[in-house]
């Protein structure tokens, strides 16, 4: 038994070293204070100080909890049945059609899954692995997660769970599995991480995604409760077609013609360098002086809306950041007509709208790494900003941090309110005749503020809240932050009150500083330009994409089991191990077209997951196969027409018209006539869709 649990264990090590060598690192330099056992029947158990684990059951233990989790499973809640006019103006036509063909085939569908499968499955804790080759075979999950934090019972499950089995057949089925043997200090990261993972993946197979719990404890709880509370924010912000369109165009816009700098990440902190990260929270209006005071020390940086506060308060940022497609035309506009724009340098998107940059004698542009211009023109992360997203705060910080700038004061960034029913400083454009959004968002959610009290915050303001937390802990090794913001706490970062902030000018002065991240900035040639943009291989590369999902579609058996996700996982968004290897204009499309697809697909999934008689997901598969080609070939014509004319960008917005919360922008679709069908797919006539205003 000895020299077998041996053998088990070097295959397995060799799994982890081919699978997951980070975690094959962890594993081998363990050493287990506890002991393990190993019974004559098969059993198993752990002695640790004395005291038995498993009480010799370990087995019998793992069997009954998976025989217990099937009578009531934990899973990531079902999302809302989607509906039309929700999605765009490829998917509403789709889904319109699906219901309506599945409807006359006499395909029914109930409110709740009728499959075991999934393509994820999230396992808190892994013992001894006694669950894990079951779960994994009923379940057959492309994506397995596991979490465990208790290094002893992972290294002794080396000798008694055959991963390396498991492993091998998961690769085998294009699968993958992710180790985490972390701690995170609040179940809230946990759940933004995993979030994150599945978004990255896979997004059309997240519905259902099972949640087994080996190991419980208040931090699985907690990471449950907050991952079924915000399944349907997973899909938020992935975007559409026509979205990642525009930011395609914008890009072509703002990097043609050979005097575009993009900017390059700091290969060293600058010591005894200072910035502001000013955001346009209600603790702003209390720290005008403090932003005075030491402005000839330290880096402003201003984004978004906290703009105009600190122009009509007599300050005039060094740095201004912005991330929007749209929507920026009327509030910089407004902002030039009162004040003087020209010395402030404009740190943007290459995504951003092109009608702002003219207000601006200087622009460095930066890449996001999670849209189509970065692997279109990009051979290395220098040029993009760390972690720009979700919100421009996110990009203030990161610019802030790959800048080089030793200390960093958070001013402004409130991130909720507390209770005054402000949310945002009084100088704010919200709160003038000229605002072109309007802020419906809910301040219900309680955090503790930066110097005691509480703070109430929104869904989206928290998820960028603890988007901070992972950018401090992630990247701000060799950096220090203080919080003078008078919101909520932000981890990492040291409370500090305005009043107590003196700082001392960097060597060589500001101007020296801003000018050493000015001219750090590399110049978008021409031939940089040219050689990434090659209208031939655009298109040869839009039709490959288009021919390879429509071969996908081609087995007529593609939707009996869950293979359908896993070869579009593989088509549009590549091997996730696999190394980037310079620009890629094959990723660039995917980047493109997936944001569609993936909604698309996920609602195939949901009503698949669905359906109430198994004989008829034939039929319905048939349905999905030829409406997904048709959709296809929309698509497919869309994008070779934006690399016919990339100019095609919408005017800049110079009403309140853009702000309603409509899937798609009226301005995308052309002329269309009142009395015709509304181009989002919604089924109504135009007049009495997107046209009524």
């Amino acid at each position: 038994m000895a020299l077998n649990r041996k053998k088990l264990r070097k295959k397995n090590l060799a799994a982890f070293k081919k699978y997951a060598l980070a975690t094959y690192n962890r594993l081998i330099v363990h050493r287990p204070a506890s002991t393990l056992v190993v019974a004559d029947d098969g059993e198993l158990d752990v002695i640790a100080g004395g005291r038995s684990l498993y009480d010799g059951k370990a087995v019998r233990s793992a069997m009954k909890q998976i025989e217990d989790f099937w009578k009531f499973p934990t899973f990531i809640s079902e999302f809302t049945a989607p509906q039309a006019g929700r999605l765009d103006r490829y998917g509403n036509p789709f889904l319109a059609k699906l219901l309506r063909r599945a409807g006359e085939d006499g395909v029914t569908f109930g409110a709740d899954p009728t499959t075991r499968e999934a393509f994820f499955l999230i396992v808190f804790g892994i013992g001894l692995g006694q669950h894990v080759d079951r779960l994994i075979k009923e379940i057959r999950p492309h994506v397995v997660l596991f979490y465990e934090s208790d290094l002893d019972l992972f290294c002794h499950s080396l000798e008694v769970c055959p991963w390396h089995e498991i492993l091998d057949n998961l690769r085998k089925r294009c699968g993958y599995a992710y180790f985490v043997t972390h701690a995170a200090p609040d179940p809230a990261l946990y759940a933004l991480e995993i979030i994150n993972l599945l978004r990255a993946h896979n997004p059309p197979g997240i519905d259902r995604s099972f949640i087994f719990t080996h190991s419980h404890t208040a931090l699985s709880k907690g990471v449950v409760s907050d991952l079924k509370k915000n399944a349907d924010n997973l899909f938020h912000g992935i975007g559409f077609f026509y979205d990642e369109s525009l930011m395609l165009k914008n890009s072509y816009m703002n990097l043609r013609g050979g005097k575009s700098r993009v900017f390059v990440r700091s290969p060293k902190i600058r010591s005894e360098s200072s910035a502001f990260v000013v955001g346009s929270g209600p603790s702003l209006d209390d720290s005008f002086a403090l932003i005075r005071d030491n402005a000839d020390k330290a880096v402003i940086i201003s984004g978004g809306s906290s703009l105009r506060p600190l122009l009509v308060n007599g300050i005039t940022p060094d740095f201004h950041v912005e991330t929007e497609n749209l929507n920026l035309y009327t509030a910089i506009n407004q902002a030039a007509r009162d004040f003087d724009l020209s010395s402030i340098c404009l740190v943007g998107s290459t995504t951003i709208d092109p009608s702002i940059i003219p207000y601006f004698d200087k622009t460095i542009f930066f890449f996001r790494n999670s849209l189509s211009p970065f692997p279109l023109f990009c051979d290395s992360d220098v040029y993009s900003l760390s972690r720009p997203n979700p919100a421009v705060i996110n990009a203030m910080l990161s610019f802030a941090i790959d800048g080089g700038i030793e200390d960093i004061y958070f001013i402004g960034t409130d991130f909720g309110t507390k209770g005054t029913g402000r949310h945002h400083s009084k100088d704010n454009i919200h709160y003038t005749d000229e605002s072109y959004v309007e802020d419906r968002r809910k301040y219900e959610i309680p955090v503790a503020g930066n110097f005691g009290g509480t703070v109430y915050t929104s869904e989206d303001f928290k998820t960028v809240l603890y988007s901070i937390f992972g950018t401090v802990a992630s990247d701000g090794k060799g950096h220090r932050f203080f919080n003078c913001s008078d919101g909520a706490v932000i981890e990492g970062a040291t409370a500090v009150l305005g009043s107590r902030v003196s700082l001392q000018a960097p060597p060589g002065g500001k101007k020296s500083l801003i000018g050493a991240i000015d001219d750090g900035a590399a110049a978008m040639t021409e031939k940089w330009f040219g050689d990434c943009w090659r209208d031939d291989r655009l298109k040869l590369t839009i039709n490959r994409l288009a021919d390879g999902f429509l071969e996908l579609l081609a087995d007529a058996s593609v939707f009996r089991d869950g293979r359908y996700l896993a070869q579009y996982m593989k088509l549009v968004r590549g091997d996730p191990l696999a190394q980037s290897q310079g620009p890629s204009a094959e990723t660039a499309v995917a980047i493109l077209f997936r944001g569609t697809l993936d909604l698309i697909l996920a609602t195939v999934a949901y009503y698949l997951n669905r359906i109430t008689d198994p004989a008829m997901r034939e039929p319905l598969g048939r349905i999905a196969r030829q409406e997904l080609a048709e959709s296809m070939e929309i698509l497919r014509r869309d994008a070779l027409a934006i690399v016919d004319d990339p100019t095609d960008i919408p005017p800049p917005l110079t009403s309140r018209e853009w702000a309603k919360p409509i899937a798609e922008k009226p301005h995308s679709f052309g002329q269309v006539a009142r009395n015709a069908p509304c181009p989002c797919g919604s089924g109504k006539r135009f007049k009495h869709c997107h046209g009524r205003n």
